[in-house]
């Protein structure tokens, strides 16, 4: 009786110690895990600046696809351009619904010349058109080129992120967000 008590105990004992030495493993691993997602999760500042980077590269790509659209239609075809673009955007899920597109001739000719997700007179570019316009007075569709805008609001601040890009395809970042 004394010996069954006796190796009880030491099982018991045994027991203990390898509760603890494997709790002991998991802190260590919980730790060793934490280190590691601490120093490969960027703070917010660094996921706000990758954030707005893949936006404003998704615009860019925007451009591109508004500019392929206009550029296959006449210049007297201008929303059935809009159309066409408005189709590749929806067809393409790396374009960004953060911007919207278009060229600007006037406050008054928006409707025909941008691609907004809501209503024209709520669109970023009917509340600061004299801004954009006098960021890009040139920004428009003529017969010897173009040049196309995308304008958005990556954080809900009152700053805007414009691009252009003309008939050389090459891109200017106007105004940074």
């Amino acid at each position: 009786m004394l010996a069954g008590v006796a190796l009880r105990g030491h099982f018991y004992y045994h027991e203990v110690v390898v509760k603890r030495v494997w709790g002991l493993c998991a802190l260590l691993m919980l730790g060793i895990a934490m280190t590691a997602c601490n120093q490969n999760t960027p703070n917010s500042a660094q996921s706000e600046k990758l954030r707005k980077r893949a936006l404003r590269n998704q615009a860019k790509l925007g451009l591109a696809f508004l500019f392929q659209a206009v550029g296959s239609s006449d210049v007297q075809n201008r929303e059935g351009s809009l159309a066409a673009f408005e189709n590749l955007i929806n067809e393409n899920a790396n374009v960004s619904h953060a911007y919207e597109y278009g060229w600007l001739t006037t406050k008054e000719e928006l409707r025909s010349s941008w691609l907004s997700p809501g209503p024209i007179d709520e669109s970023l570019a009917f509340k600061n058109f004299d801004l954009l316009k006098g960021l890009c007075p040139q920004c428009g569709i003529w017969n010897s080129g173009m040049i196309l805008m995308a304008v958005g609001n990556l954080d809900d601040d009152p700053d805007l992120d414009v691009w252009t890009m003309d008939q050389t395809r090459i891109f200017v970042h106007l105004l940074e967000d």
